[in-house]
């Protein structure tokens, strides 16, 4: 009952962000981005970016592309309910018609709903979409053994690995503390990367204890 409700006030508080796919690889509320873009749709989408608040949403796109009313380039088909990484733009500079962007994730969203894309507006150049935030459950009393119990597997020393995820807990941009995790949460990413968890799984958990718990498996 309290994450459907967690779940709907989450879905209220949803904001729209251009999203940027992401090719190779999900990227975790722990990682940094670098961007180097020159086709004019993400220069376009850079540029919405940096003239705003500087965040936008990262989304793993490896499913089928369409080509908007009939020509190109393919964009992505972009589900709802995918779960990816909210990201703020630490640095950038542009070079000619080169835009280059240095990015920290700050987050997760869950894709609520898909707002525009270019084969339904012709004024827009690449997908926008409602980003809902998305955070773990409330911890339950099982969290510190399961930390505990992860750490030693992962023979690291407790205290670095707390600095470190302690180091990644930085302040949400104004506006988007609803999107921020909590350090346990942070700490089960780390864990869960080091360990090898797939990634998409890992960004769609909910739940930190089992996260942490398939770094053991």
């Amino acid at each position: 009952m309290r994450a459907s409700l967690l779940l709907l006030l989450a879905l209220a508080r949803a904001l729209e962000l251009p999203l940027f796919p992401l090719r190779k690889a999900p990227r975790c509320p722990t990682d940094r981005l670098s961007l180097n873009l020159f086709e004019p749709r993400y220069v376009a989408l850079a540029e919405r970016v940096l003239a705003s608040d500087g965040v936008f949403a990262g989304l793993h796109c490896e499913g089928p592309h369409v080509l908007p009313r009939g020509r190109g380039p393919a964009t992505p088909l972009v589900a709802e309910g995918g779960v990816g990484s909210v990201f703020s733009v630490d640095d950038w500079e542009r070079d000619g018609s080169v835009v280059r962007i240095a990015a920290r994730a700050f987050g997760r969203f869950a894709v609520r709903r898909v707002v525009a894309t270019p084969a339904n507006r012709e004024d827009v150049a690449y997908v926008v979409v409602d980003a809902a935030p998305v955070t773990d459950v409330r911890p339950s009393p099982a969290l510190a053994e399961a930390e505990a119990r992860a750490l030693r597997a992962a023979g690291s020393d407790v205290g670095d690995v707390r600095r470190y995820a302690a180091e990644l807990l930085v302040d949400a941009p104004e506006g988007y503390a609803a999107f921020a995790p909590d350090e346990s949460e942070l700490l089960s990413f780390v864990v869960a990367t080091a360990a090898g968890v797939d990634t998409r799984t890992a960004l769609e958990d909910r739940d930190t204890v089992r996260r942490l718990e398939r770094a053991l498996r």
